[in-house]
């Protein structure tokens, strides 16, 4: 739970046990109730079979993702990167900075599938 002091300008983590503590009258809490996309994939770079993570971030169009990428270094326009034994594959379209890279899917389980 984040808990934010607007007199201070800070915030903090805190555990949900605390709320009724923390809590005054005028307080403003808000919920957040917004489902996540679980976007967190493992691949191998191919050939070398090098870890790579995605945390995917949008979907630009069809099979086209913006994704933040580690090793980022390593994965250049036209890097190949598999999914664990599934036929899923990317290939990355344009390298932006930040390790933010463009990744176009191919293969028969969709993203959905795979991440969840």
């Amino acid at each position: 739970m984040m808990v934010v002091k607007r007199d201070t300008q800070t915030w903090a983590e805190s555990n949900f046990a605390l709320f009724p503590e923390l809590v005054r009258a005028g307080d403003v809490v808000v919920i957040n109730n917004t489902r996540v996309f679980p976007a967190r994939l493992v691949g191998q770079r191919d050939p070398s079979g090098g870890r790579v993570e995605v945390l995917l971030l949008r979907e630009i169009e069809t099979s086209v993702w913006e994704a933040l990428v580690r090793p980022a270094h390593r994965l250049n326009n036209g890097a190949q990167v598999r999914f664990g034994a599934s036929s899923l594959h990317a290939e990355v379209v344009t390298s932006l900075p930040g390790g933010v890279r463009q990744l176009k899917f191919d293969g028969a389980k969709t993203i959905g599938q795979l991440a969840g």
